[in-house]
């Protein structure tokens, strides 16, 4: 009897189970759950990538110092607006104007020492001169043969006090060529060969001087801004570091360092959309320039598109973001991002129909923003669910609580 008692107790409490989870089962499958839909609609669509960079002027003049002077005077600050043949810095041109003095003296010396060197050239007289004595010689020397001959000959006309004082006129003759030859020789005709060599060489050390003088008074060649100072008065300027800097803004070139993978998705001459930071506005540029070798230092590549900049408002130094349009798909299915759901990295959605949420598996293509191109498993019109769709499964009961729907 007491095991009857029991046997029906615990039958009683097991059918009191089952009923409880049959009620909560079916409540669940009651329940309805909140969401929000977008439309499934069609649109153009661009897939783009954004490349960081910076604006850098297309005109940079630095200034630089051949010698180390003391800087006298700096007329400029930076910031300042200077047009073309304003002075910039002035330097100590004491020294420069000292080695142009220097080089003007060793030219006229040089000068001199050529003027003196050709006075002592042979004139025309004194090369006439030796040629008349060579020929009395000459002529000489034949007559002397001739006397010679005829006395061998047993001539009684000849005498022998003839022949030798025909021999003494040859050997005074000869004296007196000797004597001018030495004379002639003495002339420095090699050294004012040498002299002209030093003398070209002096006259560029003036020039040099020359335009050594001139750079001691640093002026703008351009109209433009002056962009940084690193020099002081009094202080002793290096030839290594730039004294002032001009730059014109009128142009910028924004200038990015891309990798291997998004330099490939670029195309030279292709227009671009470039913003710069602290600026509301969107610039159009011209993908320029596109670096055909890595840079080793960098492991990226140089791409430079230049932006007009009338206004002046593109500073350089700004940070440069150019979108960069890779593929563009016209009159295509396009839903929300966040309207996918993916299971083993297949994607797909749930689109409400008729208070019933329902799954679909869809292909997507390219993505723009916070939309992505749906290429097959939606139709035009339909209702993808955005927001509760984690809790959702096929065929539950939904009500939608935006307006869209």
């Amino acid at each position: 009897m007491r095991k009857k008692l029991f046997f029906l107790i615990i039958l009683s409490f097991l059918l009191s189970s089952c009923s409880t989870k049959e009620i909560t089962k079916q409540n669940s499958r009651n329940e309805v759950a909140p969401v929000t839909t977008a439309s499934v609609q069609k649109k153009s669509i661009n897939e783009s990538i954004d490349i960081s960079g910076v604006a850098i002027p297309h005109v940079q003049i630095p200034f630089f110092t051949i010698q180390p002077f003391e800087v006298k005077s700096v007329h400029v600050q930076v910031g300042e607006q200077v047009s073309k043949g304003d002075i910039l810095v002035s330097l100590n041109d004491e020294a420069a104007k000292k080695q142009l003095q220097a080089a003007k003296e060793a030219v006229t010396k040089i000068q001199d020492a050529i003027t003196a060197a050709k006075k002592a050239l042979p004139t025309t007289e004194q090369l006439t001169q030796l040629n008349n004595l060579q020929n009395e010689v000459k002529h000489a020397l034949e007559e002397t043969r001739d006397l010679l001959q005829q006395l061998q000959n047993d001539n009684e006309n000849v005498t022998l006090e003839q022949v030798i004082e025909s021999s003494v006129q040859i050997t005074l003759k000869q004296a007196e060529i000797s004597t001018f030859t030495n004379q002639m020789q003495q002339s420095p005709s090699g050294t004012i060969m040498q002299l002209e060599t030093q003398l070209s060489q002096a006259k560029q050390n003036v020039e040099q001087a020359k335009r050594l003088v001139e750079q001691t008074e640093i002026t703008s060649p351009v109209d433009g801004v002056v962009s940084s100072i690193n020099v002081t008065e009094q202080m002793t300027a290096a030839p290594s570091i730039p004294l002032v800097t001009v730059i014109q803004l009128d142009q910028i070139n924004a200038t990015f360092h891309v990798n291997s993978f998004d330099v490939v998705k670029l195309k030279q001459g292709e227009i671009v959309d470039v913003t710069f930071a602290g600026i509301d506005k969107i610039y159009k540029g011209e993908l320029k320039s596109i670096s055909p070798s890595i840079d080793p230092e960098t492991n990226l590549f140089t791409v430079t598109i230049p932006i007009e900049n009338t206004d002046q408002h593109i500073k350089g130094g700004m940070k440069a973001t150019a979108t960069v349009i890779t593929n563009s798909v016209n009159d295509t299915l396009v839903i929300p991002i966040h309207s996918i759901l993916f299971e083993e990295d297949r994607p797909y959605v749930y689109v409400a129909q008729e208070g019933v949420a329902i799954r679909k598996e869809i292909t997507i293509g390219i993505r723009q923003s916070d939309v992505v191109q749906v290429s097959s498993g939606l139709k035009e019109g339909e209702f993808v669910i955005v927001e509760g769709k984690e809790r959702l499964t096929n065929g539950d009961s939904i009500h939608v609580s935006n307006k869209e729907s």
